[in-house]
């Protein structure tokens, strides 16, 4: 469950509260793809806190990897840098494994679209590599060694 709002009161920035209230009737299954999008982006952030991110999630994951290209505006370093806010070393191992499974392989599917892209303009693989991304699978991959704490 998120913590988007609770009875009457949202837990989201001012500058949030059109959005939350155009989404709160809606099940989860009817979020469009621009919605959660824009729900990963901003959770942690100006919209919900680590329940919203653990909400959204598999939903942005499954939306995502249905069609990756259909301009995302969440990239594999701004959601590893929400995992670290939620404090994913706390979640359960189940939790942990799934979203880091997830962000590896999301961070790859970013990176050969990018390759792929670079290549198509005649461009080198190998200056399409983006550092960023290969921190974010090198920190997840680690994230995964870790025992439980």
């Amino acid at each position: 469950m998120h913590d988007l709002w609770n009875d009457r009161k949202y837990n989201v920035a001012a500058s949030r509260i059109d959005f939350v209230q155009t989404i709160r009737d809606k099940h989860p299954d009817e979020l469009t793809n621009q919605e959660l999008n824009y729900i990963a982006f901003t959770s942690m952030t100006t919209m919900g806190g680590a329940p919203t991110l653990r909400f959204a999630l598999p939903r942005f994951f499954a939306a995502y990897f249905a069609k990756p290209q259909d301009g995302w505006i969440v990239d594999p370093e701004g959601l590893m840098g929400k995992l670290q806010l939620a404090g994913i070393e706390r979640w359960t191992s189940e939790d942990k494994a799934a979203a880091l499974q997830a962000l590896i392989a999301f961070a790859q599917s970013e990176q050969e679209l990018a390759v792929e892209e670079t290549v198509s303009r005649g461009g080198d693989e190998v200056d399409a590599l983006d550092p960023a991304i290969v921190a974010v699978t090198a920190w997840a991959v680690h994230q995964l060694t870790l025992p439980l704490s």
